[in-house]
């Protein structure tokens, strides 16, 4: 399996950057992962319009650098899952690779994420981005150990 983070942003704290480079080590000797980070959009302001063109201009980066991958955004409105069914719909897809995509401070736009069939959200709760790509690399990590039969899933 060949997963690939693609986000919109850097991972500036050194406390979530030390917390994903030690997930995708461990990942590593069970899969391949990848990751790709794309500026930001610039706004000129807050407003409807700025937000909507920014994040417009996002989603044609964010799909050019999922090409060839299924891709699953992480949404607000994406279906949760337990750690074991996490496992098991990255079984079941049955695609050898998966794009996860982390939007910026405004999230993705809703063209981008209607395209996808599968949606995920880690929480009902809001996380700051850098911290959910440390938590999706967690569940990545914990569903390679499920589906090698590993104790870590616990």
């Amino acid at each position: 399996m060949i997963y690939k983070i693609v986000a919109v942003g850097k991972l500036k704290e050194p406390h979530y950057k030390s917390g994903a480079d030690e997930y995708i080590k461990r990942i590593g000797g069970m899969a391949k992962i990848e990751v790709a980070e794309i500026a930001p959009s610039y706004l000129a302001d807050e407003s409807h319009a700025a937000v909507s063109a920014a994040l417009l201009k996002e989603s044609a980066a964010l799909t050019a650098a999922c090409a060839g991958y299924e891709i699953i955004p992480l949404c607000i409105d994406g279906r949760q899952y337990g750690s074991e069914e996490f496992a098991a719909l990255l079984r079941d897809l049955s695609v050898p690779k998966i794009a996860f995509v982390i939007g910026g401070s405004h999230g993705l736009a809703k063209s981008f994420t209607d395209g996808c069939g599968t949606r995920l959200s880690l929480s009902k709760m809001t996380l700051p981005h850098e911290l959910a790509r440390v938590v999706l690399l967690e569940q990545l990590y914990r569903a390679e150990c499920i589906a090698g039969g590993k104790k870590y899933h616990k």
